[in-house]
């Protein structure tokens, strides 16, 4: 599938001597959550809403593209994978498409997490996902340390905890509404939103949570139905983090690198490493191998086997065995440790080293 059938033309378009406050308000009215700026017919980028808050001291005197996020332009020529990469590349929830030079409409990251959860197994669960799990608020936390952590860990929402249990969660749009009430309608002027306590806007209403249960390709679909970036997901009343458009995109990416490098892994499940940690070293590996394919080329295959050898208190030491399959030639190496990242770093140096002196059967 093309671009051309992906792009919307639903955006607001304002000029870069807009002010911020109006660009808002032409947002919330029309129901959308995306900006471009253009100065003319010149496109200059796209509005980051995150940005906004940090300036929305003085929305009714600051230029709107004080808020602005410079972004690549997408045409009929990109792949829809080049297009992702794009997209993760910069701080955006979308880019521009252009027909004949001109920019006609744009794409949103959840469209293409839309696309490509119709591309994975139709039983792959959230559960089987590595999670966003943005730092958490609590009751006593401003509002400047909630627009932090959306603009630092890149999350449309901040959660507000009490111990372990959810007490709310204070999102982009709330804010940027408040930044748009009359001065008069939420009190005095020189009270900045950055300062008020997070407590005065964290809500548990009309969240949109999601079981870990639920299959990615339904999650996908509810964040376009929506109009959202991201799902809290829970099971048994426990927050194991945010579902978002960024994080599957970045899954979808890692997988179609770790398909085009023909890597396998096996003994993974066999460790006592959490989730969180063999999706970390899947990363791992991968990297890795990216950067020995695109260094010495003509690299068949990657084939991992983990073991897990012993333990001492928490902590564990593994046997990690490489072996690579270039051309004809097969090679192999082994490293053990402690450190089981170090390990497979290890096992890449002796790769290394035996290609350079030419050694393989």
């Amino acid at each position: 599938m093309g671009l051309s059938k992906l792009f919307s033309k639903e955006f607001v378009k304002c000029d870069k001597d807009m002010t911020v406050s109006s660009v808002i308000g032409k947002l919330i009215n029309k129901k959308l959550r995306c900006a471009l700026v253009f100065d003319g017919k010149k496109f200059l980028g796209i509005v980051s809403r995150r940005k906004m808050l940090t300036l929305s001291s003085n929305p009714e005197e600051t230029k709107i593209d004080k808020c602005l996020c410079k972004v690549p332009i997408l045409n009929q020529d990109h792949s829809v994978g080049e297009a992702v990469k794009l997209l993760l590349g910069t701080s955006g929830s979308a880019l521009p498409y252009e027909e004949k030079g001109k920019v006609v409409g744009i794409i949103e990251g959840v469209v293409f997490a839309q696309y490509f959860s119709e591309k994975i197994p139709s039983n792959m669960l959230l559960g089987d996902l590595e999670l966003e799990k943005p730092s958490p608020l609590s009751g006593d936390d401003k509002v400047s340390t909630a627009i932090k952590i959306m603009l630092e860990e890149q999350v449309y929402q901040a959660l507000l905890f009490e111990g372990r249990d959810l007490q709310g969660v204070v999102s982009v749009s709330d804010l940027l509404k408040y930044v748009q009430l009359p001065k008069n309608n939420v009190g005095p002027e020189n009270v900045k939103l950055s300062s008020l306590p997070v407590s005065n806007f964290a809500t548990l209403e009309n969240l949109k949570v999601v079981d870990r249960t639920m299959t990615v390709k339904e999650a996908a679909a509810l964040l376009r139905e929506y109009g959202i970036r991201d799902l809290i997901v829970k099971e048994d009343d426990k927050v194991y983090g945010l579902f978002t458009v960024r994080s599957f995109l970045r899954f979808v990416m890692r997988e179609n690198d770790r398909a085009l490098l023909n890597i396998h892994y096996s003994g993974i499940g066999k460790t006592s490493l959490e989730r969180t940690e063999a999706f970390k070293l899947r990363d791992f590996c991968s990297n890795e191998a990216k950067r020995f394919s695109e260094r010495f080329g003509e690299v068949e295959s990657f084939n991992f086997r983990f073991k897990e050898m012993k333990s001492g208190g928490k902590s564990h030491k593994y046997s990690v065995h490489l072996r690579v399959m270039m051309g004809s030639n097969e090679l192999q190496t082994e490293s053990s440790g402690w450190d089981l990242l170090k390990a497979v770093k290890d096992c890449y140096k002796s790769l290394t080293v035996l290609v350079k002196k030419g050694q393989g059967r």
